[in-house]
């Protein structure tokens, strides 16, 4: 389902554990899904929209770097940062600290 920032049977799981969890698990469960709700309004998408221009713009102007001598590129690839990934991790960081 293109276009949708979390699976829809996902989100469903995750609202099908609310009775189980504990006070600040709610808290941060209502407070994601208010951010998916903010993120899917049509003024997001057009903000999204102007982040990607914005990335294709400087994309284009990178030139490719070449490997280094000692780093073996078919055993090694170098790793992007995907944004998903880094929110997923922050989200991960933020409920470790449970007070």
């Amino acid at each position: 389902m293109p276009g949708e920032l979390v699976h829809p049977s996902f989100l469903n799981f995750i609202r099908s554990l609310k009775p189980y969890m504990g006070r600040t698990a709610l808290q941060y469960t209502e407070l994601v899904e208010n951010l998916l709700e903010l993120l899917g309004t049509e003024q997001a998408k057009r903000i999204q929209d102007g982040f990607a221009s914005l990335r294709e713009k400087k994309t284009a102007r990178v030139s490719i770097l070449e490997p280094s001598p000692d780093r073996d590129v078919e055993r090694d690839p170098p790793q992007g940062r995907d944004p998903f990934i880094l929110f997923l991790i922050l989200i991960l960081l933020i409920l470790s600290f449970d007070k």
